[in-house]
């Protein structure tokens, strides 16, 4: 049951602050980064939701990748147990779900991986996705029986106590096998791209109103005026910064450490006018 409430509360807390952002987005008349909103989930997940929630969505979606379904069948006067088949596109949808675990270990290697983090958290995600997907549809999971009848005397008077056998819907070794190569791909990911575009330039922004995972997935290249970095209002939402200009002031509530902060804005600054200054801001 907390498995599966995690799984409404993740999926409640991403809409809820969608729709937020698009109000932001109506209210700035577009004025956005829109490739920043590709990383909604992943944003959005560590900001909003947080990673002890993170991990729980994706045991979930480990659970539901290696378990197969049994359905009670009635055959004459009788019963048995039979395994439908997983259609095609809910195995897609179950391999996909386990990028949330391609996105923990993004935010946790981001410390080592810095600016490489934006390239091969990408690169790890599509690859983890199509190598699961592949394995669930060329060899997904059967269940297993296993007969062994064996019986117990409870007392003289109340009977046996007996075992028929052991039906497995889920298997350990492949849910081992699904972390293993999310492992494997985001290491090796990171490594190629550490390794094959070794110049690339730190990211260097000069602010604490970001997180890991904001700080190096959003987008800034259209966002930036000399050595001053911005951040339009929408992603402000996904990086969890509520924003409001009123009468000159810009007001940003933080709500990864519940802070409130302030700014007088230039009216004849163009770059300010629906954006947040992030260099301006310690």
């Amino acid at each position: 049951m907390v498995f599966l409430g995690s799984v409404y509360y993740v999926t409640y807390v991403i809409i809820a602050v969608t729709i937020v952002a698009m109000g932001y987005t109506l209210v700035s008349r577009g004025r956005i980064e829109s490739l920043n909103l590709f990383e909604l989930n992943r944003i959005v997940g560590h900001v909003w939701v947080g990673r002890p929630l993170l991990i729980l969505r994706s045991v979930t979606a480990l659970w539901l990748l290696n378990t197969k379904p049994l359905v009670l069948s009635k055959v004459g006067l009788g019963t048995h147990l039979t395994a439908p088949p997983v259609a095609w596109y809910k195995s897609i949808l179950a391999a996909s779900e386990l990028t949330w675990v391609v996105y923990i270990l993004n935010d946790i290697f981001s410390c080592f991986t810095q600016q490489h983090t934006a390239t091969y958290a990408a690169a790890s995600s599509v690859c983890v996705c199509f190598i699961t997907t592949v394995w669930t549809l060329v060899s997904p999971h059967s269940c297993t029986v296993t007969l062994d009848r064996t019986c117990a005397y409870v007392n003289m008077d109340g009977g046996m106590d007996c075992t028929s056998g052991v039906i497995a819907v889920g298997s350990v070794t492949r849910i081992w096998a699904d972390l293993a190569i999310v492992l494997g791909c985001v290491v090796l990911c990171a490594t190629i791209d550490m390794k094959c575009r070794p110049g690339v330039p730190p990211l260097l922004i000069p602010t604490l109103l970001l997180n890991a995972s904001s700080y190096y997935m959003l987008d800034f290249t259209h966002w930036r005026k000399g050595s001053d970095f911005f951040l339009d209002q929408t992603s402000g939402v996904l990086s969890g910064l509520l924003t409001l200009h009123w009468k000159g002031t810009l007001y940003i509530f933080d709500v990864k450490n519940w802070r409130f902060v302030s700014l007088v804005v230039d009216a004849s600054d163009e770059s300010m006018a629906s954006s947040i200054p992030l260099s301006r801001i310690g």
